[in-house]
């Protein structure tokens, strides 16, 4: 961006985890602009690490300070563009007000279809909970005029966007994989004792072996187990050579709700096992990856919630080389990533079957599930803030 462009200009980023350590993207974007020659300003709540498990009242406050200071700033900094992420839920409704009365331009950036969830919950309510479901919707498709563009992570959310507001300016955008990865070949070239990662994870798959499913992150209500807990009790009876299959699911960085939900269903099922490993770096979960021989990345996600959310765990996966294992709707990123690229097998919520259970367990398909992480990653790969910004703020 050179001069006539304005190099100088600023853009304002309101979001409540801009310095989250779960949080890369935005600070990748600030990065970008700024390299640029633009200029940065943050507003973000007052409790700015995300917590696992539930940070109800900390959001309120959130919510309630950053309603407070959006004005202020907005009146103050007079930025060349507002970005606004959905969290806390609602601001972007008021945002959107300030940037009307101010006439400044601005892009509404979706990860979760928030207010849309809330109108999902308000439904089940009775006929009161209908009508505040009407308002609140009405709400969303005032306050989405307001910004010139809408970004969503993935098809499923663009339909379900576009089905509500009628835009027909969105942008699908998905997360991208943030941090340096290597290749599959390079992956199988790095060695445990003496075996390559890659025989180990395929070892893992043998009959007599425990098979290893990595679940990373958070495991709210829009996470449903019980695909997962029905898809285990069938592959470990699919056949009688396999009625002492073992799995075993290990969790990184889940919460106290989250442990105990794998708890209990392991606690169901007398072939399935579950370690959690806590809280680990990029670095230290490779290598566990590596060394454990984890085989697979799971990722979960309610049906009912399609196009209102957008597992980005699958990026994180990609990362460690890891194919999907992936419960959930059509149209999703994970979906995609299996579908479109072979990285994984998507199982439809409800549609168990033992074809789709033997490609999972059979070890001779494994380095075709690799040979579709790479070409995934490939993809992915050509996303990330460079492209974010171009395409977002200088219209490219």
């Amino acid at each position: 961006m050179n001069k006539e462009q304005g190099t100088t200009k600023r853009i304002l980023i309101v979001f409540e985890f801009c310095v989250s350590l779960n949080e890369s993207m935005v600070p990748e974007v600030r990065g970008e602009w700024e390299k640029r020659g633009g200029r940065v300003t943050y507003l973000q709540g007052l409790f700015r690490t995300y917590r696992a498990g539930g940070m109800r009242f900390s959001r309120l406050l959130n919510l309630g300070w950053m309603f407070f200071w959006l004005p202020w700033v907005l009146l103050v900094l007079r930025p060349f563009k507002v970005l606004v992420r959905t969290t806390p839920p609602g601001i972007q409704i008021w945002a959107a007000l300030w940037m009307k009365i101010l006439r400044i331009k601005g892009v509404l950036w979706l990860m979760d279809y928030h207010p849309e969830i809330e109108v999902l919950m308000l439904e089940r309510k009775g006929s009161l909970g209908k009508i505040l479901a009407r308002g609140l919707r009405s709400l969303d498709r005032w306050s989405q005029n307001a910004f010139e563009r809408v970004v969503v992570p993935d098809g499923a959310m663009e339909e379900t966007v576009r089905r509500n507001s009628g835009r027909k300016n969105i942008m699908v955008f998905p997360t991208w994989l943030s941090s340096p990865v290597a290749s599959v070949a390079q992956t199988d070239e790095s060695f445990t004792g003496n075996h390559s990662v890659t025989s180990i994870r395929s070892s893992a798959l043998a009959a007599d072996a425990t098979v290893k499913i990595l679940y990373c992150g958070n495991l709210g209500s829009g996470h449903d187990l019980k695909a997962l807990e029905d898809w285990v009790a069938s592959a470990t009876q699919a056949d009688d050579s396999r009625s002492e299959r073992r799995m075993q699911v290990v969790t990184v960085g889940t919460g106290e709700r989250g442990q105990s939900r794998f708890r209990e269903l392991a606690s169901r099922q007398n072939n399935l096992l579950w370690e959690h490993w806590g809280i680990l770096s990029d670095e230290d979960l490779r290598m566990r990856v590596d060394e454990k021989g984890v085989a697979w990345g799971l990722v979960l996600m309610d049906t009912k919630l399609k196009g209102l959310l957008s597992p980005s765990k699958f990026a994180t996966y990609l990362n460690l080389g890891l194919p999907l294992l992936y419960f959930g709707p059509e149209g999703t990123n994970a979906d995609r990533v299996c579908r479109e690229f072979g990285a994984g097998n998507a199982v439809p919520s409800g549609e168990v079957d033992v074809e789709t259970i033997e490609k999972v367990l059979d070890p001779g398909r494994y380095a075709e599930r690799l040979a579709g992480v790479q070409r995934a990653r490939e993809f992915y790969n050509g996303f990330g803030a460079e492209r974010f910004v171009e395409g977002i703020f200088l219209g490219a």
